[in-house]
């Protein structure tokens, strides 16, 4: 509802605080900017600002949070449970025979061949598949990661770095973020 009333989103909630300067020695650093309309938003209300993107292909975010296992990784359903009906694995061919027909928008054929075959092979259940696909596409839907990355580097590519986190390790990437934001690296350093 707050994004039909103000498509800018979280960036219009950020764009309304108000931070004394004298108060605060150090970048403020916000996550979660989602979609173009929050991030063209962004773009026009903070023009200062640097954006970061940790990219991914859609197949490795899924095989991520298949192998986190975090509770935070679901998606809560207002309606009614209903009794879930077994998967027969030879029956199991297609994102429609899983149930959800609508990850072929998110997935190529082959990728989604593939992804299946985790079942076959017994990487992942049928059910564990099932319920972090939905997550995936739920997450495309919502926000297409792609068109939102795209729309940052029209708009601030000067200001917009991409890391390829199928490249770059955790380490890697931290560096590449902490030179983008001109931070000291030694200042973060953990004993």
């Amino acid at each position: 509802q707050y994004r039909q009333k103000f498509p800018g989103g979280m960036a219009h909630v950020l764009s309304q605080l108000w931070v004394n300067p004298q108060q605060v020695k150090t970048q403020l650093i916000f996550d979660g900017l989602r979609g173009k309309d929050e991030v063209s938003f962004a773009v026009k209300a903070f023009p200062e600002a640097k954006f970061i993107v940790l990219d991914a292909p859609n197949k490795v975010r899924l095989q991520r949070i298949l192998k986190r296992n975090d509770a935070f990784d679901s998606i809560k359903s207002f309606k009614p449970k209903t009794e879930s009906k077994s998967i027969d694995l030879d029956d199991l061919t297609s994102f429609t025979a899983l149930g959800i027909p609508e990850a072929t928008s998110v997935f190529n054929a082959m990728e989604e061949q593939e992804i299946l075959a985790w079942v076959h092979q017994g990487v992942v259940t049928a059910d564990e598949l099932q319920e972090k696909l939905k997550i995936v596409v739920k997450e495309q839907q919502n926000y297409d990661s792609v068109s939102t990355r795209l729309r940052l580097e029209e708009m601030a590519s000067e200001r917009t770095l991409v890391i390829d986190t199928t490249v770059c390790n955790p380490q890697q990437a931290a560096s590449q973020i902490l030179s983008c934001l001109k931070v000291n690296q030694l200042m973060l350093s953990v004993s």
